[in-house]
């Protein structure tokens, strides 16, 4: 999926679960550039040139991989709130838990595109899918956005 869509599925189902945790607007900021964070360090660190053709690696492209880079893109969020008084520890947990759930849901959209995913069957890295898209289809990378601009509404309206 494009980064654009991988950002906005993300943020609208962070953007969700904040809202359980506490309805206020600032929490939808909160979501974005987490998102936008852990989505933008995956892909930047996971794609390597192979020829002419831009390809993803295993170095972030695994479900324990990606759950651990969208974690440690959380701190960027998690120190600066620190730094400025925020002390609830609950908050900054909660931070860095849904930093790790973007980078899963960053490997479960690429789980539908043409290449896949890596998983390890014995000492090898093999790609895994769930179904063929095209990383650039437009109706899989609308209907993610539309699910992630959706929850994100839903959201807002309800703060």
């Amino acid at each position: 999926m494009l980064l654009r869509t991988h950002t906005l599925f993300n943020a609208g189902v962070l953007s969700a679960l904040f809202y359980l945790f506490s309805p206020h607007s600032l929490f939808v900021f909160l979501a974005f550039a987490l998102s936008w964070l852990s989505n933008t360090l995956i892909d930047r660190l996971g794609h390597e040139w192979k020829g002419e053709y831009l390809s993803r690696t295993p170095r972030t492209h695994t479900p324990t991989r990606s759950a651990f880079w969208g974690a440690l893109s959380s701190l960027v969020i998690v120190f600066p709130l620190f730094f400025f008084g925020v002390r609830s520890a609950p908050l900054l947990l909660f931070l860095g838990l849904l930093g790790a759930l973007s980078g899963l849901l960053h490997v479960a959209l690429d789980s539908f595109t043409e290449r896949g995913i890596y998983v390890k069957r014995g000492s090898v890295w093999r790609r895994w899918r769930l179904a063929g898209y095209r990383y650039d289809n437009p109706i899989a990378n609308a209907l993610f956005s539309g699910a992630g601009i959706t929850l994100i509404l839903l959201v807002l309206t309800q703060v």
